[in-house]
This record gives C-alpha cells, sequence and structure tokens, in this order.
C-alpha cells in the first residue's frame, strides 16, 4: 500500500506545515508521521548522502569543500548508525561521543576524521580529558600541488590537494576519507547493515 503525505494528514486531521510535518488537532506539537518510508536508515544515509560526498572528495581532491562536506557527513554517519544501535540495544553506550571514541581505537583514519569533524563543528576543541590530534578547523588545508616526476601516476599533475595537518604528520584528505568509507562499509556489515 502507497501511503502519502496528505493521506495522512486526512486521517488524523493534522494541519500540513511542510512535507512529512504536520501539527495534530488541539496540539501545539509538530510531528512527523510514523510511516516507514520517512526514517533513513544507517545504510541510506550510507549511500545517498555520505558515499557520493565521499566519492566527490577523493576525485576532486583540492577542493576543500568536498572534502569537508565528506568528512562531516561521514562523521554523521557513525552517529546515525550508534543511534540505531543504540535504540535496538545493540550498542549500551549512550553517548555517541563515547562510542565513537571506541571505533576511534580500532581506525586510526576515523580517528583523524572524527576530530576533525569536531573541530570543523566547535571551531576549536580545548585540551580536555580526550585527546585530539585535530583541534582548529585551520588544520585543514589546500597545498597548491606540483608537478611529480612520476609522470606515469594519475596524480602527477594534481593542482592541489587538501591536506589535514596533526602534530605528528599531514595526511592526505582524500587517503583518510577514502580510508573510513572502508571502515564505515566494515561496521555496517558488521551490524547485518
Amino acid at each position: 500500500m502507497k501511503h502519502s503525505i496528505g493521506l495522512a494528514r486526512d486521517e488524523i486531521g493534522g494541519k500540513r506545515l511542510s512535507p512529512g510535518l504536520l501539527i495534530l488537532p488541539n496540539e501545539r506539537q509538530v510531528v512527523q508521521p510514523k510511516i516507514g518510508w520517512f526514517k533513513m536508515t544507517p545504510r541510506q544515509f550510507f549511500r545517498e548522502v555520505a558515499e557520493p560526498n565521499a566519492k566527490q572528495a577523493i576525485t576532486a581532491r583540492s577542493d576543500l569543500r568536498l572534502a569537508i562536506n565528506a568528512i562531516m557527513t561521514l562523521d554523521a554517519l557513525f552517529g546515525i548508525l550508534h543511534a540505531t544501535l543504540h535504540e535496538a540495544s545493540i550498542v549500551r553506550t549512550p553517548r555517541d561521543d563515547d562510542w565513537k571514541e571506541e571505533l576511534a581505537k580500532q581506525s586510526a583514519d576515523y580517528r583523524l576524521l572524527r576530530d576533525a569533524a569536531y573541530a570543523l563543528k566547535h571551531g576549536h576543541l580545548n585540551v580536555g580529558k580526550k585527546q585530539r590530534i585535530v583541534r582548529r578547523p585551520e588544520q585543514l588545508f589546500t597545498m597548491p600541488g606540483a608537478f611529480q616526476a612520476n609522470a606515469f601516476s594519475s596524480t602527477a599533475f594534481d593542482t592541489g590537494q587538501v591536506w589535514i595537518e596533526t602534530a605528528a604528520t599531514d595526511h592526505r584528505a582524500h587517503e583518510v576519507i577514502e580510508k573510513v568509507v572502508e571502515f564505515a562499509i566494515l561496521q555496517l556489515g558488521s551490524y547485518g547493515m
């Protein structure tokens, strides 16, 4: 049976605000109808949002905007995955940042990406209990490229690359993103998603 917003609105007598949102009669609460196709799954978010963003960032290595979109949406994927697993009582850790810390211990690339996402989100990470390897948004930057002697490489004539700076070394953002995509696929698969 195909559902529609109009049908759901008419059945409960609500007023439509925008597609998917209703105000119920005699209530001031905005709700989203609980129809199965409204809830985005972690796999769907990966396929429709995070993976395409990652592919664009990997292809356009010098585009800071695309790298940041990939970093933010890959980190969001792990938040969505945590919420889904916690809701199903598969993961008992209530806070996603604590669960992400466990994942960061399994993958250095995920740790780097997660810390970059947190620095971008918060603007600056203070020294605290958790050791962050990326603390400021300025640690993501585009470095102009130069001709490489390895002319047979597909990247020999790249005009630049986005880098992530850490105290130990700098990392090519596209390589980190690519490895975190692989890690995400493994995590989704391990939970049957």
